[in-house]
């Protein structure tokens, strides 16, 4: 059983692998492929990744590679993470958005679109090198946008499926703030990725949101993703938010607070990321691992903590210390995890994914990819009906879902006009002047990326 990992130079590996190698009491693999164009990064990690597998007694043989044939021919997992442009790209993103005082993230607004459209055209062709090479292989999307890159793989004529870790997160958290073990805990979750409401959380069959609301004062002083959101703007909801949200329900107070910051979230990652690097590049080639893995830790345990900080206006004190081994626990590779072991018939398990909605959210077409809980067993994925949209956020949902269409045709089609109507359309650009503003700006700063422009 082989599975390969896509983006497998990218700073991330080292947690998906490490929660493979600690897995090895299920037996899932006996070899796992690291693939990435970037040869110099899959030399690095590939040797850090190599160190963890070894620590944890090999319990799977580890390749990299930078050759599509040899990464994808008779694998059965792909799990997918890649950044076209690296993390220099994502800080034109946000520079550009941010210039014209709108969003710049890389997942929301025009962020994402811009991501979307140099991301797409790549994983179509990874998609279909899959088909050819090993047609009957799983593709796990953790690539972001997630929800769009998945909607665009459904094109392909493959078992696609997309990742994120944010609506487990907040499970997880909410299970803590409950005093239950997360195991416990059940949620109702709909809409798009990043873009997504609790509307239900049971324990031992009772709904618990009734309670939540009554006291999300105190929730929110204790966590600083639900602290971001005003509890009159949750109890007229009557739903909980993902903490993507606030850059709708808060657009103009996340815009001050990030310009007021001096510095985006890009720009802080590709501080984190290049300082790594150096010392990788110190560390790697005299052998010394655990310094390497030590400062690698490090690094993304300061990632994790400084998450959304400057959106919040630095409110962070609520949030888990991820210091030490505690990044190691936790977060998409659990979910890509539990894929695995339902597919292989080991688990049946009710994870939260993006799908083709096939009914699940009612007034969403069949075909659309919906952020919902998804049964896996039997090799089959299957989405749980979560009923229709409630008023509140229909219109919200349904316009982002038509942006994301339009994106996906403008990046396959390389049609400008196309581009130009899905960023005019999105709830976060205020107008078309500065939509075209913006695309103008994204085909000029990227346009290497961007050759179907």
């Amino acid at each position: 059983m082989q599975l390969t990992i896509l983006g497998g130079g990218g700073l991330r590996t080292p947690l998906f692998i490490n929660g493979l190698a600690h897995a090895n009491e299920r037996q899932m693999f006996d070899r796992v492929v690291l693939f990435d164009n970037d040869t110099e990064r899959i030399e690095l990690l590939g040797r850090l990744n190599q160190y963890i597998v070894e620590q944890a007694g090999q319990p799977f043989e580890l390749v990299y590679t930078d050759n599509t044939k040899e990464a994808f021919a008779g694998t059965d997992f792909v799990f997918a993470a890649i950044r076209v442009g690296q993390d220099r790209s994502r800080v034109i993103d946000e520079r550009v958005a941010l210039k014209y005082d709108v969003i710049g993230q890389e997942t929301t607004g025009p962020g994402g679109f811009a991501m979307a459209l140099r991301t797409i055209p790549v994983m179509i062709e990874y998609g279909k090198a899959l088909k050819q090479y090993a047609p009957d292989a799983w593709f796990m999307n953790f690539t972001n946008p997630a929800g769009i890159i998945t909607q665009a793989l459904s094109t392909v004529d493959i078992k696609a499926v997309g990742i994120c870790d944010s609506p487990s997160g907040m499970k997880r958290r909410l299970a803590t703030f409950l005093g239950k073990d997360n195991r416990d805990v059940e949620v109702s979750y709909f809409g798009l990725n990043h873009l997504g409401w609790i509307s239900r959380v049971l324990v031992d069959g009772k709904d618990q949101m009734p309670y939540i609301i009554d006291h999300y004062e105190e929730l929110s002083a204790n966590d600083a993703e639900f602290g971001c959101f005003d509890p009159e703007l949750v109890r007229g909801l009557g739903l909980l938010p993902s903490e993507y949200l606030y850059y709708y329900y808060s657009n103009r107070e996340a815009v001050r607070n990030i310009v007021s910051s001096g510095q985006t979230r890009g720009e802080q990652i590709e501080a984190l990321n290049n300082a790594l690097m150096i010392q990788l590049r110190e560390l790697m080639p005299k052998k010394q691992y655990a310094s390497a893995l030590d400062a690698y830790t490090r690094t993304i345990g300061t990632r994790h903590q400084t998450y959304m900080q400057r959106e919040f206006e630095g409110r962070v004190e609520g949030r888990e210390d991820r210091a030490g081994e505690q990044v190691f626990s936790g977060g998409y590779e659990e979910v890509a995890l539990g894929i695995i072991s339902a597919v292989l018939q080991r688990d049946m398990a009710q994870l939260i994914l993006n799908v083709p909605n096939n009914g699940a959210i009612g007034g969403i077409s069949a075909g659309d990819v919906v952020e919902v809980p998804t049964m896996v067993t039997n090799n089959q994925l299957r989405p749980l009906a979560v009923g229709p949209l409630p008023p509140s956020v229909a219109g919200l949902v349904e316009s982002v879902k038509q942006y994301e269409r339009q994106t996906v045709a403008a990046a396959t089609e390389g049609d400008y006009r196309l581009a130009l109507d899905a960023l005019a359309g999105h709830p976060l650009v205020p107008s078309f002047a500065t939509a075209k503003k913006i695309l103008d700006d994204y085909l000029r700063e990227h346009g290497d990326f961007l050759p179907q422009f």
